[in-house]
């Protein structure tokens, strides 16, 4: 999976920014309802790019309670510090670290709740990850690893297969035979049923939970600009695909992205 994307600082911002604005439902409060993140509360969260969620939930774990942020991008871990130093927000710690040295990074640590948003499948080895932190989360401890689930932007991905074959508006596509291979396939979970039976050795228990979410986008130069800085991105199909998406919002008033996340729930 392409990580183009996900340590680029700048498109972060901005995919952040567009998902907050035509989102149906928040993210981070299926998160909270899911975890019950309290005062106290001892917070890891993995891949935390720009620190979206750190910052979101750092009040919720107060007084008593501290969140570390981990993320590879140096960019990502330098905006999250200045604005820790700048808000004088002691209780958040901000570490420069790749997800697979994370467990022998954080040695010597334990975490009342780990969390890992649209993160965790970047390691090199996802389950063996999730087996490991199994070591950095406390005795009660509860970790909710999220990321894509099937059925995800399929509106979009419809679109680009149609015009990687030469069957969008405007008649045969001449480079179908360049394109067609790098369409994106349909989105599924992002973990397999034989990988969470994987899981269930090591947590007390795991469990499945689904958040059926659906981005509005009003023109179509919002449904680009969230494209241009997603991995499905592919600009040598940008002029056909804005030709589909142009048509459905033209038929329908708007362009509508389903968004289901997929959260493994652990507790220990």
């Amino acid at each position: 999976m392409s990580q183009l994307f996900n340590v680029d600082t700048a498109a972060l911002a901005q995919r952040e920014a567009l998902n907050h604005g035509a989102a149906q439902h928040d993210l981070e409060a299926w998160i909270r309802e899911n975890v019950h993140l309290a005062a106290g509360h001892r917070v890891l969260d993995l891949g935390c790019g720009r620190g979206k969620q750190v910052f979101a939930f750092a009040p919720l774990v107060m007084p008593g309670g501290s969140i570390v942020g981990l993320d590879v991008s140096p960019e990502a871990a330098m905006e999250v510090r200045r604005r820790v130093a700048r808000e004088d927000l002691r209780h958040i710690e901000m570490i420069e670290c790749g997800l697979d040295d994370c467990v022998e990074r954080l040695k010597g640590r334990v975490f009342d709740r780990i969390l890992s948003t649209y993160a965790i499948y970047y390691s090199q080895d996802m389950v063996s990850l999730m087996l490991g932190l199994r070591l950095r989360l406390a005795p009660g401890g509860v970790a909710l690893y999220s990321g894509f689930g099937r059925g995800s932007n399929r509106e979009i991905n419809e679109i680009i297969r149609h015009v990687a074959a030469g069957r969008t508006p405007g008649g045969a596509n001449p480079d179908a035979n360049l394109t067609a291979d790098r369409a994106v396939d349909p989105v599924e979970d992002f973990i397999t049923p034989g990988e969470i039976d994987r899981l269930a050795d090591a947590y007390t228990s795991v469990r499945i939970v689904r958040l059926e979410n659906r981005m509005t986008f009003a023109s179509v130069e919002d449904v680009m600009r969230w494209w241009a800085h997603h991995n499905s991105y592919r600009p040598e199909l940008a002029t056909r695909v804005r030709a589909g998406v142009a048509s459905v919002v033209e038929h329908a008033g708007a362009f509508t992205l389903s968004k289901h996340v997929l959260g493994v729930l652990v507790h220990a």
